[in-house]
Parts: structure tokens; sequence; C-alpha cells
């Protein structure tokens, strides 16, 4: 909450322009826009915390529709504005609050003190990383992200791999070389979708079974020491799950036993009995 309004200020209207296209394609004018965010704030008023399908019908009976895509995009368009933003999920169904009428007011920052501040929370929690990544990640202008990146770089540490500068906090852990680990991690996590230049954790050849058909949707990752491996689902039935492996390759056999306890950490923190299939 402390750090919507900073952020939102530096890069939100640059991802409104990049949605110009689609709001034409969805008849979306400014006007509809506009009036969409003062129904939204108007529903909102005095601390108000409403599901997105209330939200919705309330456009809807006021005249604009939701149908199809509409509805995620002015729902954004109303959040890049900094009007409003997602608050706690009550029975999968998202609720929304008006941001300055729920959220205490915080100290604005400078564009510069802005980006710094961006530079520094991605490098030290994404490092090694490149300018490249950084500029993935943010959507901001190279130029922008380069001038975080040179105001803070003196709290990082610089390395250059294959004619490659990386930057990386300098409390990160160096690994030990016969240390081993297994992870089962979600579709769309930072691991994979925090960096432009993946090479160093997936075969490219492999990259299509992450994201079929480059479709923009990521499969839930095994990353096995460092490398993603292989694709997981999961499908719940009462009190069990079942975790299925969808290895690229055979996994070893101390894979297996590793998957085996981290799918069982995973059940653990599910409250579930977990089957392997």
């Amino acid at each position: 909450a402390a750090d919507i309004r900073w952020m939102l200020a530096l890069m939100g209207s640059r991802l409104i322009a990049g949605n110009a296209r689609r709001y034409n394609e969805l008849d979306l004018d400014e006007g509809t826009l506009i009036r969409s965010n003062d129904l939204l704030l108007n529903a909102l008023a005095e601390g108000k915390q409403l599901t997105r399908k209330v939200l919705l019908a309330s456009l809807e009976q006021n005249g604009i529709s939701t149908k199809g895509q509409r509805a995620p995009y002015l729902l954004q368009r109303a959040s890049l504005d900094a009007l409003i933003c997602q608050s706690i999920t009550q029975r999968n169904d998202p609720t929304y609050i008006a941001i300055d009428d729920s959220l205490p007011a915080t100290k604005t920052k400078t564009r510069d003190e802005a980006l710094a501040e961006l530079a520094k929370r991605y490098f030290i929690s994404h490092g090694p990383a490149t300018l490249q990544d950084f500029v993935w990640w943010t959507g901001l202008p190279t130029g922008d992200a380069r001038t975080g990146l040179e105001s803070i770089k003196d709290e990082l540490v610089q390395e250059s791999i294959n004619g490659q500068t990386y930057w990386l906090n300098p409390s990160t852990p160096t690994p030990h070389k016969n240390a081993s680990s297994l992870y089962l991690l979600p579709g769309f996590d930072e691991y994979m979708l925090g960096y432009r230049d993946r090479s160093a954790i997936l075969d490219a050849e492999h990259a299509n079974k992450v994201v079929p058909g480059g479709n923009g949707v990521f499969k839930p990752i095994i990353v096995s020491n460092g490398r993603i491996v292989g694709t997981w689902k999961r499908t719940i039935k009462k009190d069990v799950v079942t975790i299925t492996p969808e290895p690229f390759t055979s996994l070893k056999d101390d894979e297996h036993q590793a998957f085996a306890a981290a799918a069982q950490r995973y059940g653990d923190y599910m409250g579930l009995a977990v089957k392997l299939s």
C-alpha cells in the first residue's frame, strides 16, 4: 500500500499508452473510460469494498457494457489511473477499494527517486540480472531504467559473464558446489517472468513447453538445481491433491525423490493428502 502511488505515477501512463490499440479494438474511447472511472469511484466511495461482480453490474446498470475483455480493461484502467486497487478475494471473486478513501496518505517521490527505488528493489530481489532484464520487467524506456540503475549501482555487485554485465545483491549467498535442490513453482512465477534472457535457466528448445504456442500463459515449473526441467500440474478432489510431473526428459532417481518431497511440502501447505501420478 505504501508503494502503490509512486509506482503508478512512474509507470501507469506508459502502460495506459501501451493499451491504446486494445482500447480501440474494444470500443473503449476516452470518454467511456473516464465515465467508467467515475462510476467505479462512486460505487467505492466512503471506504466501501466491493467484489468485481458487483462493480461490473454497476457499470452495466449505467449503460457501460462489460462484455468480453472490456471488463478487465475497465477495471485495469481505473487501477492504472491510481483510483482503485484490488483488495482481498471473497469466494474466488476479487474485491476492490478506492485508493484515496481506503489507503493512508504516503510520501511522494520525485521521478529520479522512484527510478532509484524501483531499480534497487529489482536488483536486490532478482539479481544477478542485467539492465535489459530490468527494462523487460518494468516496461520503462531504456534511458529511464539506466538512470535508476546508475543511481544505485554502488550498492550492488557487478559481474561480467560472457561479455554480459550482471548486477546483484552483495548479500547474495554463494551456492555450495555439491548442493542440490528441487522446487515446484507456480505458473507466472518471478523466477521465469522476472527476466528477459532466460537462457541460464531454460533451454530454448523447451520454452514452448512452458508457454505453449507463446500464448502468454505460463505453466507451473519444476526447477532442479536452478534449471527448469519440466512442468507440473495438480488436480484437487475433496481432501486429496494429485500432482503430476511433466519433465522435458526423464527425471533422475534423486530428482524423483526430490519431486516427491516437494509435492509433499505442497500438500502440507494446502492441508491435503498427496497422490503422485
